[in-house]
């Protein structure tokens, strides 16, 4: 790491900031980056000190070159964007702000510049992933899946994971589930288990990841119990592991606050009920109560009852045999609402080993995305709050089948 100056206007942000849950790339527009940055990092408060000035260029911004020689800041992209906004007022319209320039885009700035991006983890992770009050969850995670796959592509492999852990001063098994939460995370956006009724920058990712810390939730996904034997294993062979209709009825529980009790609050509201929703899902009818009552700690207090009690309703991670003949004649009314074990048809006989699909073996993939895209516009031109609870019982039913 050497120290020296450079001029505001050479500054590059960086598209792979681990704030970012966009995928960004080297060729984003920088106006597209810092309007990412200004909404959801708070910059407006440095811009406000800067305007006051009650800032000082005493700390270095932390850089390297990127693959066409720029500046690209790895460290200190909150106080860049505010100077560049401050700087020019093109910029400052772009974020929504009437502000005159009080700094010069010649401006020069102190740096600190790594050879690469690699060499500069180490020092990234001790400002903002080992402290208590660094980066959120999501981002320390992000910043170890890109960390580690810059020594291993696409890959669980323990000789890396325990080399990471070394060098990070962090435990192996943490390693593991940074990972694992990372790459679960992705599958939930991928396959848009939040409806459009959820932003996720609102909602409580430390639920999310302490709750994947439970063995018994990541037995229910479909995942190891045991963190250590995620070793030796690709990243997508750990993906196919997970079943989607589980992981399904864990996003509903743990982020959906319209699904929650009196609709303001999910299902999983406090992470010091986890444990208890662990040994929930070790009991498939524990499972059909908490969708039904939609009370963690009813549904705890009754889970020995439950337990003895036979099964007759349908698991939520069994599949529709093709062979299964479903009336067509079936219908849903808006009213109805429909579970993940509920039967369709009253006259439909399903043994507990087959598992309930109506949507589809009645329409082709084709159908379900044509659908998918009108509810898609429905939601987009009403009240989401209201309607949610009226339409997500049958989009738990389309959603599996957009790709």
């Amino acid at each position: 790491m050497t120290h020296s100056v450079a001029k505001l206007n050479t500054l590059k942000l960086d598209p792979l900031n681990p704030r970012f849950e966009k995928a960004f790339s080297n060729e984003t527009d920088l106006v597209v980056i810092l309007k990412e940055l200004f909404k959801e990092s708070d910059v407006l408060s440095i811009v406000k000190n800067v305007l006051q000035q009650e800032f000082d260029l005493v700390e270095p911004i932390v850089v390297t070159r990127d693959i066409n020689g720029q500046w690209l800041v790895l460290e200190g992209n909150r106080r860049t964007a505010a100077f560049m906004i401050c700087s020019t007022a093109e910029y400052a319209r772009e974020v929504g702000l009437d502000i005159k320039s009080v700094l010069s885009p010649t401006m020069e700035v102190p740096i600190f510049i790594y050879e690469t991006r690699e060499a500069a983890q180490k020092y990234l992770h001790k400002r903002h992933v080992s402290k208590p009050h660094g980066w959120k969850p999501y981002a320390k995670n992000q910043f170890l899946y890109n960390s580690y796959t810059a020594i291993e592509h696409n890959k669980f492999h323990r000789n890396s994971i325990e080399q990471l852990a070394k060098d990070y001063e962090i435990s192996v098994p943490n390693i593991y589930l940074a990972l694992v939460c990372y790459l679960v995370f992705e599958e939930i956006k991928k396959y848009e288990f939040f409806y459009f009724l959820i932003e996720t920058k609102k909602i409580d990712y430390s639920v999310f990841t302490t709750a994947l810390a439970n063995p018994s939730i990541r037995d229910y996904l479909g995942l190891e119990r045991d963190l250590n034997k995620y070793h030796d294993v690709s990243f997508i062979q750990m993906k196919r592991k997970i079943d989607l209709d589980s992981l399904r009825v864990f996003t509903k529980i743990v982020f959906d606050k319209s699904y929650g009790k009196n609709g303001n609050k999910a299902i999983l509201d406090d992470s010091r009920k986890v444990t208890k929703l662990g040994e929930i899902f070790d009991c498939d009818k524990a499972v059909e109560e908490l969708l039904n009552t939609k009370n963690i700690d009813t549904v705890y207090s009754n889970l020995s009852d439950l337990e003895l009690r036979p099964s007759t309703s349908v698991s939520p991670s069994t599949s529709l045999s093709p062979s299964t003949s479903v009336s067509p004649s079936t219908s849903l009314s808006p009213s109805t609402s429909v579970s993940p074990s509920t039967s369709v048809s009253p006259s439909t006989s399903l043994s507990p080993s087959i598992q309930l699909e109506p949507i589809k073996p009645f329409f082709s993939a084709h159908v379900s995305k044509k659908i998918y895209g009108l509810y898609k516009k429905f939601m987009e031109s009403v009240d989401k709050e209201t309607a949610s609870a009226n339409v997500s019982p049958l989009i738990d039913y389309l959603h599996k089948f957009k790709k």
